[in-house]
């Protein structure tokens, strides 16, 4: 069943998908508050997250008056047995939202250290991870009866990564990160996408390149390029191969292609580069050695 509701009196607009009784939910809200407002009793039977891309303000726990502010870019888990008043700030507020189900929820928190109340993180307001909510909201509500399941388990994969601390999470996935770096080193002359890297890995393309970068600090197509770049400057010192030839070998499509990439790498072009080698040569008398960083001497 989907549900859309207006309110003027609140400019609200929520769309909300829900699926067999309402077991599985998910969905976005946008509301205007024309001036500082309050929803008391804010709280559900079943857990619920939430990913904040518009508005500020702060839950205030019921039973003991505890903060937690939100503001753009914030992921907040509520504690379903626990009822909460919402503060919102004048302006737009827009969110995400989620429902999981118990069991899913009592696993994650028996099988971790988050705090038994409200579990609020800062992730950050980023696209891919908006268009991830779109996509699996889109999913749960087109998909069969026969495969509903399915869908939520997607949903629930998707908020267990954002919501597990990063040394739980990339204890998790230290696997599938070792897989991924073994097919970008592993041919480069073959194209590597990063759908393919995502299947390798079991996830999905938003997880994956989220994932990895908390892992090596840069994105996966820029490791592969720089990992390639690396490779050729250690050819050149070595070989002395010429630019075409090195080209074809790290499956460029022409020389002029690579001394492109190679200068954006580098600082210079190719045959900067070996003038260089040689003119240092000349200075120490002995022929430069590739170095084992790859780096430019």
């Amino acid at each position: 069943m989907i549900k859309m509701t207006r309110d003027l009196n609140y400019r609200t607009e929520r769309l909300l998908v829900y699926r067999r009784n309402s077991l599985f939910r998910a969905g976005t809200s946008r509301e205007f508050f024309q001036e500082p407002s309050v929803r008391p009793n804010i709280g559900v039977y079943t857990p619920s997250f939430t990913y904040i891309l518009s508005g500020t303000g702060e839950y205030v726990q019921k039973d003991n008056g505890r903060k937690y502010p939100f503001h753009p870019g914030t992921l907040i888990l509520k504690n379903p047995a626990l009822l909460y008043d919402q503060f919102h700030d004048r302006g737009l507020y827009v969110d995400k939202y989620i429902g999981m189900p118990s069991e899913l929820y009592s696993f994650f928190m028996n099988c971790s250290d988050c705090p038994r109340e409200m579990l609020v993180r800062d992730i950050g307001v980023d696209k891919p991870i908006c268009r991830k909510f779109d996509e699996l909201i889109d999913e749960l509500r087109f998909e069969s009866e026969t495969r509903i399941l399915l869908a939520m388990m997607h949903l629930s994969e998707f908020a267990m990564s954002l919501l597990l601390p990063r040394d739980t999470t990339l204890t998790l996935y230290r696997n599938e990160m070792e897989e991924a770096i073994r097919l970008l080193e592993k041919d480069f002359r073959e194209k590597v996408t990063l759908q393919q890297l995502a299947d390798a890995a079991g996830m999905s393309r938003t997880n994956f390149r989220r994932i990895f970068k908390e892992y090596y600090g840069i994105a996966p197509m820029e490791y592969r390029l720089r990992k390639k770049l690396e490779l050729i400057v250690s050819t050149m010192r070595s070989q002395r191969l010429s630019v075409k030839a090195i080209a074809e070998r790290f499956g460029y499509p022409d020389a002029f292609s690579f001394s492109r990439q190679f200068k954006q790498y580098s600082g210079m072009s190719p045959k900067a580069f070996y003038q260089k080698m040689e003119q240092k040569e000349r200075q120490t008398g002995d022929p430069v050695r590739g170095s084992s960083d790859g780096t430019i001497p």
